[in-house]
């Protein structure tokens, strides 16, 4: 299977902090279409690696791996974390 990898963001803070989110938004700021798809990961839902770096992939399609965001066809937009 060959997945087209968007962006790939690995975070590795040395203390955990109290809340972490990582948003999608389209080049007005706007949600992306959250009832539908992933477009955003909390601090709750992200899985870190074995070795502890959480990693966030950014892609058009499913990679089939944790902390996947759906860029629900956007190819330019805001990401925040």
């Amino acid at each position: 299977m060959t997945v087209e990898l968007e962006v790939l963001i690995e975070i590795d803070a040395p203390v955990e902090p109290s809340y972490t989110g990582f948003h999608l938004g389209n080049l007005w700021g706007e949600s992306l279409d959250y009832a539908n798809h992933v477009t955003s990961i909390n601090g709750f839902q992200a899985e870190a690696d074995t070795d502890g770096i959480t990693r966030y992939v950014i892609a058009h399609r499913d990679p089939g791996v944790p902390n996947w965001l759906d860029t629900t066809g956007q190819t330019q937009g805001f990401l925040t974390a």
